[in-house]
């Protein structure tokens, strides 16, 4: 083995490599000759942006994004300690004062512990930046209604943003470039009064939303009113009294028009299914045909589309006769005249109008008739005074008594 070895000279290649290796670490721990290292692809570090916003109004538009590449002389073992990661690449903003290109110079910080190398070539020598004035705008905000959609006989009435304005912060560029605010809701057979909580979208002037980090609204979304109201084609009514020997199915009524057209708030209007004008007393109607005019009142929250204000109600009441009966049969109870007064009757007959079929008139008298004045709720003062009477018929059926009755009294010294 010995033999081979000092055949072929195995310690003394493995002496002389030996040798070598610590030659070399030598040097590059002590002498540590001076080497390069080439770093790619770093990112500027800007400073004093918010200082630039503050007391300039200006913002940086463009050129933060920019690259620069280095290539860094000194020791390996400073060398070593340097990457993209912790060295800086820093630009200072304070040089900008107005209007961009910028042309900035830039500064190489290293990792604090490292200390010797030097910058020994950089690309590119400058960075460019592009700067613009912040300003404020107030917009509109326009509601866009292509996906909204109200029930059938139901209206949209009013649609209001609120706010109606909002405004848009940021560098004139893209400030000048906004055509307008819109919110599009979606909302499809409204038939209630709706609030919508919608987001705001920038529209630029090609049409394309505009979205940058550098605009700034004062709210992102904005409350929708919308305002729904109903329309509805309402009966219009008469309700009816029957007396004076009238039914119901003694008349024929007409009211012109026989329905009008309101619109308003829905939850009035689909409770409303009639219009009520007033009544008709059949008692105070004469037999044939008599007209009036009655004001139409539509409910609360709600108007007549078509403007009508009064409609003619034209009652025609047939089959019935009418005879005159005078009565003699007067009285009254309660009131309570003056101390040691009494009231007298100064009325001693009077003209009964008597309406019904005729067979049924024809078998009314005068002793069928009783006229009673109730002066309960009436103030008796000496003296002759006019008061109500209510007329009745006994005995007969089918028959009443047509018109209103008065009679005179008079409270007079009690004999």
């Amino acid at each position: 083995m010995i033999e081979w070895l000092k055949k072929h000279n195995i310690l003394f290649w493995g002496l002389s490599l030996l040798v070598a290796v610590i030659l070399w670490l030598y040097v590059q721990v002590s002498l540590d000759p001076e080497a390069t290292l080439t770093l790619d692809n770093i990112l500027i570090t800007p400073v004093g942006e918010e200082t630039l916003l503050t007391n300039r109004n200006l913002r940086i538009m463009s050129g933060l994004d920019t690259t620069v590449s280095l290539r860094l002389r000194g020791r390996r073992v400073d060398l070593a300690q340097c990457n993209e990661q912790n060295v800086q690449v820093v630009v200072n903003l304070a040089d900008i004062q107005g209007s961009s290109p910028h042309h900035l110079r830039y500064e190489i910080r290293l990792p604090a512990a490292v200390t010797g190398p030097t910058r020994d070539w950089s690309s590119p020598t400058y960075v460019t930046l592009t700067s613009d004035t912040i300003i404020s705008r107030m917009l509109d905000i326009e509601v866009r209604m292509e996906n909204m959609s109200v029930a059938g006989h139901y209206n949209l009435e009013r649609v209001q943003p609120e706010p109606a304005q909002i405004r848009v912060t940021g560098p004139s560029k893209l400030v000048d470039a906004i055509a307008r605010a819109q919110v599009t809701p979606s909302a499809q057979e409204i038939d209630r009064a709706t609030t919508l909580k919608l987001p705001v979208e920038l529209i630029g002037l090609d049409g394309s939303t505009a979205v940058s980090d550098m605009l700034e609204t004062e709210t992102r979304e904005v409350s929708v009113i919308l305002d729904v109201s109903m329309t509805k084609d309402v009966p219009l009514e008469v309700d009816v009294i029957e007396g004076g020997g009238a039914l119901r199915r003694h008349a024929e009524i007409e009211v012109s028009p026989a329905t009008i057209r309101l619109t308003g708030d829905p939850g009035v209007l689909e409770n409303t299914n009639r219009i009520v004008l007033g009544t008709i007393d059949f008692s105070k109607t004469p037999n044939g045909l008599t007209r009036s005019t009655m004001p139409i009142k539509p409910p609360n929250e709600t108007t007549a589309v078509d403007g009508n204000t009064d409609a003619t109600v034209t009652v025609n009441i047939t089959g019935l006769t009418v005879k005159r009966i005078d009565t003699e049969n007067i009285s009254t109870v309660g009131g309570q005249p003056p101390t040691d007064y009494e009231v007298n009757i100064v009325t001693q007959s009077i003209p009964a109008m008597v309406r019904g079929p005729l067979s049924s008139v024809e078998l009314v008298s005068a002793h069928n008739i009783r006229v009673v004045a109730d002066l309960t709720d009436w103030d008796l003062i000496v003296g002759q005074q006019t008061v109500a009477a209510q007329v009745s018929i006994d005995g007969v059926a089918d028959v009443g008594v047509l018109g209103d009755y008065k009679i005179v009294i008079d409270v007079v010294k009690r004999e």
